[in-house]
């Protein structure tokens, strides 16, 4: 920072040189040379006007250059050190007479600031100094009241010259006490779009060049805030930093049953702090959220690289972690409270960047239930987050294996890759995933109380609020399965289904059994056809296996089997059967099977 103020100090001294070296009450645009001359020799580097100059000695003295560009004697593409729209600068009388430049007030209009590393880590702004030489006018200081900062612009360029990061639309006010500081700033500036309130200070160098630093950042858009209280050393030569990270990162969770459980909640974060201009580093991270006596701990360690482009690596863990509290509701099934929580991390991950992260958890509740062994390797790049590896241990010892993408476009999440699944226990499995009790076994069981083996294949997408496993291999007793599965949950639930397969329980539909007596008696127009209900031949009494239940659910199916027991002893073979159900009403556009008894049935139409 007192490289910035040798800047102003630099042209506030070439003024008054400038002021001994020329007639007054002239037309300073004609002597914008001696300006330029003495400021390039202060400095040592090239200072260019390129627009008006003018400049008044009373009642108050006063400056004003345009298009001002000081030049980086270490850029390869003629890129400026520092440029302005304008600089505006009021100096105090009463200072000046004890041999202090004091800037009542300075104004800078869309200046840019252009710090680059070299290949051994040092800034070009290490060699910016006063050399006064031979001037009649020496300062013992500069003061700085009030910089103004309109507009402003600080990029960091890297060795080969690719940015890696810019503030723009920078506002505030900086003011210093001398050349060493202190410094304080109060403004704000945009980082990737967004914009962050900021503020920082400084204390004087201490004697081994160190300085104490204290900085602070808020994000409007969803009121995190960050602090930082530490030292930076070296900063004429390789500057580092050390010191600690405090944070609170505000997120939106559930209501629990308690009165006093609010919802706006936040992680408090602390970490140590450590880095130089190639990079840095979050040690003994403690991540804590503590709501409802339900204590919530994340620790770790992230390590930053900002070389040809701005990149993070994260390991973190839990011992125990509750997905609950971040769901939408609480009612919420697994699937929506994990979509929840993965919108939280891709949100929490930083955007533009390139970040991968690894995380473990001992054990994790979902929907009231433990998840234990979960393990999650993750990277992101811009708006995607690819989720490399996800492995878990669900209810009914049930492993999860999965990866894919998650990203945002019109909808708030979107999910695609394949999934597995294999569990020793499937009505336990179907019950925590569709929140009901367990399912009776015993007579009058069905495929959602089946307490056997069962795996699970295939390849799932989610967006918003619809959801789709295509390419699925669903084995159940032994019998595998394949077909689709799709289902939207806007609006009216809709789902659609494809089964095929050498066996298929009719029970995956139809809980209670298909009852052959009452499609003849709605075939042959009887008593129970006026109903023409999904209910009326038992389609729906219980959600069955894919959670369908006629009163809140439409379903359009296709079925082909060449066995399909539907009801006690009564098998169907060479089952085609397209049927859909709609507000309860069954249409069957195309049935056919046989029975052992020799009944046929062969139907085309509605």
């Amino acid at each position: 920072m007192n490289n910035v103020l040798l800047l102003l100090g630099a042209l506030l001294v070439g003024i008054l040189t400038a002021l001994v070296a020329v007639p007054m009450a002239i037309d300073w645009n004609g002597y914008r040379g001696v300006f330029e001359e003495e400021a390039s020799r202060l400095l040592g580097r090239d200072v260019r006007v390129g627009g008006a100059v003018a400049v008044r000695i009373l009642p108050v003295p006063y400056v004003r250059f345009e298009k001002l560009r000081i030049a980086d004697t270490a850029s390869t593409g003629g890129d400026p050190l520092f440029r302005a729209d304008s600089v505006t600068m009021r100096l105090s009388i009463a200072p000046l007479l004890r041999g202090v430049l004091e800037a009542q007030s300075v104004e800078l209009k869309r200046p840019s600031l252009r710090l680059a590393v070299d290949a051994e880590g040092r800034g070009n702004w290490r060699s910016l100094s006063l050399k006064p030489g031979s001037l009649p006018f020496v300062p013992a200081d500069v003061t700085l009241q009030s910089v103004g900062i309109e507009g402003g612009t600080l990029a960091f360029v890297s060795a080969s010259g690719r940015e890696l990061a810019q503030f723009d639309a920078i506002d505030g006010e900086l003011s210093a006490d001398g050349f060493e500081g202190p410094f304080k700033f109060k403004g704000q500036a945009n980082w990737y779009g967004e914009a962050r309130e900021l503020r920082f200070a400084t204390g004087k160098p201490e004697a081994d060049g160190s300085a104490h630093v204290k900085a602070s950042v808020r994000l409007p858009s969803n009121l995190n805030t960050y602090a930082f209280d530490g030292r930076v050393i070296d900063l004429k030569g390789k500057p580092r930093l050390d010191g600690e990270l405090t944070a609170k990162l505000p997120v939106a969770l559930a209501k629990t049953s308690k009165p006093d459980d609010g919802e706006a909640q936040a992680f408090e974060l602390k970490a140590k702090v450590e880095g130089d201009l190639n990079g840095g580093k979050l040690s003994d991270i403690a991540l804590a959220l503590d709501q409802a006596g339900d204590p919530q701990l994340i620790t770790g360690d992230v390590a930053a690289a900002w070389g040809e482009t701005l990149r993070f690596d994260m390991a973190l863990a839990s011992r125990s972690l509750n997905l609950d509290r971040f769901a939408a509701s609480p009612n919420a099934d697994p699937l929506e409270t994990a979509r929840t929580a993965l919108n939280v991390i891709l949100a929490s991950l930083p955007a533009e960047t390139q970040t991968d992260a690894k995380f473990k958890a001992e054990r994790v509740t979902l929907t009231g239930e433990p998840v234990t062994g979960v393990t999650l390797a993750m990277s992101r790049r811009g708006t995607t987050l690819e989720i490399k590896d996800l492995r878990a241990v669900l209810p009914g010892k049930t492993r999860l294996e999965a990866n894919g993408t998650v990203g945002r476009d019109a909808k708030p999440f979107a999910f695609t890759g394949p999934v597995t699944l294999r569990g020793a226990n499937l009505a336990r499995f179907l019950a925590w995933a569709r929140k009901e009790p367990l399912a009776p076994t015993g007579a009058g069981a069905t495929a959602g109380s089946y307490e056997g083996p069962f795996s699970l294949d295939g390849q799932l997408v989610m967006a918003g609020g619809n959801i789709a496993l295509t390419k699925a291999v669903v084995e159940v007793a032994g019998e595998p399965v394949s077909g689709e599965f799709r289902m939207t949950t806007e609006g009216r639930r809709r789902i659609g289904l494809v089964l095929q397969g050498q066996k298929i329980d009719a029970a995956l539909v139809w809980p209670s059994g298909f009852d052959l007596n009452r499609l003849r008696a709605v075939l042959a127009g009887g008593p129970d056809a006026a109903s023409g209900t999904a209910r009326t031949l038992g389609l729906g009494q219980g959600v069955g296996f894919f959670g369908f239940n006629p009163d809140t659910t439409d379903l359009k199916a296709e079925i082909r089997a060449r066995e399909l027991p539907a009801n006690g002893s009564l098998v169907l073979r060479d089952v085609e059967a397209t049927f859909s159900v709609e507000r309860g009403t069954l249409t069957f556009p195309r049935l056919k099977f046989e029975t052992a008894s020799g009944l046929s049935v062969d139907l085309d139409g509605q």
